[in-house]
């Protein structure tokens, strides 16, 4: 098509609840893909979360080629999982993607620890931007690899000049309290990185005696935190991601990069590699614990200049 408008409960859904998953969407538009939902708030319980407007599927292959993909007042392109072995796969080529107003782009594996369904991966890549800004109805917009059930987590991965996370947005990886098998990993390659106003890249780890998923930013130009934040954290027995952050030049202004463990897990620690480091406004950089494991170790190399200001 030249262009394809979701609106108001419009959908195109592909619903498959056996063990191998169930088909594939795949759109192509000249010019534009638009979703514009009805604003919903999450629902947490476990499988109970719906979304009225968007491309849907369970354990559904998602494809989706077009220059311009606006997701906005909790629309949705997700591909989720119950009980499918095969999880599907989100694989989006554009030149510019926005999600805004609880928009969001998700893999998740719904249920429990007795359910075994696998997130799906996620692969985005555009050749301008992605934006994931704001909120509706206590729904931000997200770009979400999660398992609330005993299979694991999938990937995140983003390619584009300029990514931007802003105004409570998020870009998450996460296994749930009763999950026994790792989050998966994000992974980053860009010119800019931008969090802002509450952005957020974030790596969370509920699961027994599972892995947490990596942070992993390569940016070309520059990484910069203005009230963003870049956090991995493990409770349980599980261990916290590490975050691992390459770039010419990193700036925290009010920022916060950190890695935390409760109870029993085991950090996954911080790894930086820079030109250019400056903390302002009292920005951290830190690893934390309340677990008998103890912090996990942040390394910091700075070939250029470092600088800590205003209570940075």
């Amino acid at each position: 098509t030249t262009d394809l408008l979701l609106e108001n409960g419009g959908k195109i859904s592909v619903e498959g609840y056996d063990a191998g998953g169930q088909g594939s969407v795949t759109v192509e538009a000249a010019n534009s893909v638009r979703i514009r939902g009805k604003g919903e708030g999450p629902d947490p319980s476990p499988g109970s979360d719906t979304v009225s407007t968007g491309i849907l599927g369970h354990g559904t292959d998602i494809r989706i080629s077009t220059p311009e993909i606006l997701v906005s007042e909790s629309g949705a392109i997700r591909s989720e999982s119950w009980w499918q072995d095969v999880p599907g796969r989100i694989d989006i080529t554009t030149q510019r993607l926005t999600l805004e107003s609880g928009g969001h782009i998700s893999g998740n594996a719904l249920g429990h620890s007795l359910t075994s369904g696998i997130g799906a991966p996620i692969v985005i890549r555009a050749s301008e931007f992605v934006r994931v800004e704001g909120s509706r109805n206590g729904r931000g917009s997200t770009i979400a690899s999660g398992t609330r059930s005993s299979g694991a987590a999938s990937s995140i991965t983003i390619a584009a000049p300029w990514l931007c996370v802003a105004d409570d947005g998020v870009i998450n990886a996460s296994t749930g309290r009763f999950g026994t098998a790792g989050a998966g990993g994000i992974n980053i390659d860009v010119d800019r990185l931008e969090l802002i106003n509450g952005g957020r890249l974030a790596s969370i780890e509920w699961g027994h005696a599972a892995l947490g998923g990596h942070i992993a930013v390569s940016a070309r130009e520059s990484i910069l935190l203005d009230g963003g934040q870049i956090l991995a954290w493990g409770g349980n027995e599980a261990a916290a991601g590490k975050i691992v952050l390459k770039a010419p030049r990193i700036r925290l202004r009010g920022g916060l990069i950190t890695t935390s463990n409760e109870e029993y897990a085991v950090s996954g620690g911080i790894e930086m590699n820079t030109g250019q480091l400056l903390l302002s406004d009292s920005s951290s950089i830190q690893s934390t614990s309340t677990s008998t494991a103890g912090a996990g170790t942040v390394d910091v190399t700075v070939t250029g200049d470092l600088s800590l200001l205003s209570g940075g």
